[in-house]
C-alpha cells in the first residue's frame, strides 16, 4: 500500500493563518518535506508547520535551486521527485510544505506534475497566497465590483501588458530585485496608488504606501507590491 502525497499550504508567516484540515494532516503525516534554497524566507513554510507536527515526523530537505538555467531545475525536481517515491513506496504519508498556497508559483506544482503522472495518489490543500494577506494588512482591496486583477512574478516589463486598462488592480510578487523600475513603471501606466507590504503578518512587517520612498536595498524576496488605479 503506497502512501500519499499532500502538498500542504500554511499560508504567509503567521502559524495562526493556516487551515484546520491542514493541521490535521500535519500531525498524521510521516514524513514532512520542505524546499530550501539560498533565498531568504524558504524555511518559513517549516517553521510554521513545526507548530503542528509530531516529534517523531521526519524532516526531508529537499534542494530547489535558485537558478534559470532549466536544464539545472529539471535534473534537480527529478532527483526530489525520486526522494519523495522512495517514502511514498514505503507507504508513508508525505506532507509537502509551501508558503502561501500550493498552486501559486510553488515548487510542489513540479512535484505533483511527476508524481500524478507516475500514478501515486496525491492532495492538495490550499493555504492563503501572500498577495492575500499582504491585501488584509495594508487595508487594501484587491477586487471590487468588475474589477480584473493580475498578479505577476516580478518582472517589470509584464507591466506594459496591463496598460491596457484591463486591470484594475496589479499585484507584484517578490519585486525586490525590480522595485524601481515597477515604481517607474506604474506611474507611467496610470497606477498612482501603489502600495509596498514586507513580511505581511510576520515579525518585521513594514508597509510604504509611497513606493517611491522605499529603501529598496534593504528590501527582500517576503514582499508584494499592490497597485491600483483609484483611491477606493
Amino acid at each position: 500500500m503506497k502512501g500519499r502525497l499532500y502538498g500542504i499550504g500554511v499560508g504567509p508567516g503567521d502559524p495562526e493563518l493556516i487551515s484546520i484540515k491542514a493541521c490535521r494532516i500535519l500531525q498524521m503525516a510521516d514524513v514532512l518535506a520542505a524546499p530550501s534554497s539560498s533565498v531568504e524566507g524558504t524555511d518559513i513554510a517549516l517553521d510554521i508547520a513545526s507548530y503542528y507536527i509530531k516529534p517523531s515526523t521526519e524532516i526531508l530537505h529537499l534542494p530547489f535551486p535558485m537558478t534559470s538555467d532549466r536544464a539545472v531545475l529539471e535534473q534537480q525536481w527529478d532527483k526530489n521527485a525520486r526522494l519523495l517515491q522512495e517514502r511514498l513506496d514505503l507507504g508513508q504519508n508525505v506532507a509537502f510544505v509551501t508558503i502561501g498556497d500550493p498552486m501559486i508559483y510553488s515548487t510542489y506544482i513540479y512535484m505533483l506534475q511527476r508524481l500524478t503522472q507516475l500514478g501515486y495518489d496525491t492532495e492538495t490543500i490550499p493555504g492563503i497566497p501572500s498577495f492575500c494577506a499582504s491585501a488584509a494588512v495594508a487595508q487594501i482591496p484587491l477586487g471590487k465590483g468588475g474589477d480584473a486583477i493580475t498578479i505577476i512574478p516580478g518582472d517589470p516589463q509584464k507591466v506594459l501588458d496591463a496598460q491596457s486598462g484591463i486591470s484594475g488592480t496589479l499585484v507584484f510578487m517578490k519585486p525586490s530585485g525590480h522595485g524601481r523600475k515597477i515604481a517607474h513603471m506604474l506611474v507611467q501606466a496610470g497606477y498612482r496608488n501603489a502600495t509596498l507590504i514586507s513580511h505581511a503578518g510576520q515579525r518585521g512587517q513594514r508597509i510604504w504606501r509611497d513606493i517611491s520612498a522605499a529603501d529598496w536595498e534593504d528590501i527582500d524576496y517576503m514582499s508584494i507590491i499592490i497597485a491600483r488605479k483609484d483611491e477606493w
